[in-house]
């Protein structure tokens, strides 16, 4: 099998394992908190608040996308929009205690479900594969994010 051949095997390999995950993901979180939802909940939790745009950014989404999680988010009392005393049109988003309950329950609903996918790996696989991902990650980064080619 070719180099090329093998690099196919991986991404088609990554969208299953993607897919997968996602399906599991909704089969068993009753809330329906999308991935990246949960994701938001963990920035504001680590950082307290923040504004959308800052969110959307470390979240890798369009603040005309992020808009429409959050506003699900505001609606389901999970988070809510605090105005900045200093600048009024500066708008924070900030975590409720119920969305932090909602947090707390479904990182374990998480934990268990990693346990029940990647449990086959050992640490040894965990690591590696950490490594591979990373490095992709670290060049993508370095060399083709900033010379914009996957977002043209």
């Amino acid at each position: 099998m070719s180099h090329q051949d093998k690099l196919l095997e991986c991404w088609q390999m990554i969208r299953m394992c993607y897919k997968i995950w996602g399906t599991e993901w909704y089969k068993q979180n009753p809330s329906g908190l999308s991935i990246t939802q949960v994701q938001l909940l963990e920035l504001l939790d680590k950082e307290g608040r923040q504004k959308a745009s800052q969110l959307a950014g470390a979240l890798f989404i369009t603040t005309g996308g992020f808009t429409g999680i959050a506003d699900r988010l505001v609606k389901a009392g999970l988070v809510e929009r605090v105005k900045d005393e200093q600048d009024r049109r500066t708008v924070y988003l900030e975590l409720t205690e119920e969305g932090r309950s909602e947090l707390a329950r479904v990182v374990e609903q998480r934990k268990e479900l990693l346990n029940r996918l990647f449990g086959v790996l050992s640490e040894k696989d965990v690591s590696e594969l950490q490594r591979m991902l990373n490095t992709f990650y670290e060049h993508y980064r370095n060399t083709i994010e900033p010379q914009g080619k996957l977002n043209d």
